[in-house]
């Protein structure tokens, strides 16, 4: 799933592709997480570079993060609920 700050019209659709993410401003997990691994290989596989500028811990702070304008970020369907309240 893709979010963004309100601000980033270029991610208000139903459905993105991979290559929305080309050059954008990209909020991240650790290399290590298993999520993030996921998300490193689909980026891989499409040839998607993106601006990483953020690298954290937690799910929670990711969606914190994109709230407050930082970048998007690319997160599993099960962290809706965290995105629901902002």
């Amino acid at each position: 799933m893709l979010i963004g700050p309100d601000k980033e019209p270029s991610i208000r659709r139903s459905s993105a592709t991979w290559s929305t993410l080309n050059g954008k401003k990209l909020i991240s997990l650790r290399a290590a997480n298993p999520i993030q691994q996921l998300i490193d290989k689909y980026l891989a596989r499409a040839g998607v570079v993106p601006k990483v500028v953020m690298v954290l811990n937690a799910l929670d702070t990711q969606i914190a993060m994109v709230e407050a304008g930082e970048g998007i970020a690319v997160i599993p369907s099960f962290g809706l609920p965290a995105c629901r309240n902002r």
